[in-house]
């Protein structure tokens, strides 16, 4: 029996998306990812910046949801123009 061999595009997927996926809201994947408490991509904020910039990789969303996130699908959520996303780190803080 073959296995099938699953290939993913590595383009990121929006913030807006995954919190759809996962039930949950955006400010819950952002915060998650910048604490390192949600292993789905990466959480940057460049020197002298207050903005954080997520990258969310389609095989980590994967391996950690088993949700397959299809290039297709990216029409299904509002992700903006070009599907980046930032935060105002002052925005960001918990209760």
């Amino acid at each position: 029996m073959k296995e099938a061999i699953v290939r993913f595009s590595g383009k990121n997927i929006p913030v807006t998306a995954v919190a759809k996926i996962m039930g949950k809201d955006q400010q819950f994947v952002r915060q998650a990812m910048i604490e390192g408490l949600l292993p789905i991509g990466v959480a940057f904020r460049k020197k002298g910046s207050s903005q954080y910039d997520f990258y969310i990789s389609p095989k980590l969303l994967y391996d950690f949801t088993g949700f397959f996130f299809d290039d297709d699908l990216m029409d299904e959520f509002d992700a903006g123009s070009d599907g980046t996303e930032a935060l105002e780190a002052d925005g960001i803080n918990s209760e």
